[in-house]
């Protein structure tokens, strides 16, 4: 069965992949200056992130200068099930290749769901209604799935990430706000 999804997943991950480096450049520049003056996210005591890849957006410097004032983890994949845990990251031990190529901490501090204050979240595209396509694993919908309290969920894209209209799965995990280089969308 193919997934209905594919198509889009392809058309957004072209569009943030076309963007020319100096227009890149200056939205993550944006990106990361509203991540900054964001009350919620600069005060948060444990915050989730991710490791760009695939032309999403590049938060290593940011994470790099968070982790001197806040606990930051990265996502570990493990297992053939799609299992995915958050583990601390700390900038002087470097970052590991894991099996799809994909970043990951060296350290072995697992963070549970409860631990978190706030989770960057990377998609491949959004709508007005905190609706996230993400690459079609589902790692992060069955992360945050059936956790008590889950933590404030920020996307983190480009402005061509935005769709007009997203289809919801019933495990799609909503987002709280989305940031791109034109601010932070909320929608709670």
């Amino acid at each position: 069965m193919t997934d209905p999804r594919a198509a889009l997943r392809r058309q957004y991950i072209t569009a943030r992949e076309a963007l020319n480096p100096t227009t890149r450049e200056d939205a993550e520049r944006r990106i990361i200056e509203h991540l900054r003056q964001h009350p919620r996210i600069s005060s948060a005591k444990t915050l989730a992130a991710f490791i760009g890849t695939r032309g999403e957006v590049d938060l290593t410097d940011y994470l790099s200068a968070r982790a001197a004032t806040a606990r930051v983890a990265l996502p570990v994949v493990a297992g053939q099930k799609g299992h995915m845990s958050f583990h601390h990251y700390d900038p002087a031990q470097g970052l590991t290749a894991n099996r799809y190529g994909i970043l990951e901490p060296t350290g072995t501090t697992e963070l549970r769901v409860g631990d978190i204050a706030v989770m960057l979240m990377p998609l491949v595209a959004f709508d007005a209604q905190g609706n996230r396509l993400g690459m079609g694993g589902g790692y992060y919908d069955r992360f945050l799935a059936g956790a008590p309290q889950r933590p404030y969920l920020l996307g983190v894209a480009f402005a061509c990430q935005r769709a007009d209209a997203l289809a919801a799965e019933a495990w799609d995990v909503r987002l709280d706000a989305v940031v791109t280089e034109d601010g932070v969308l909320e929608f709670s």
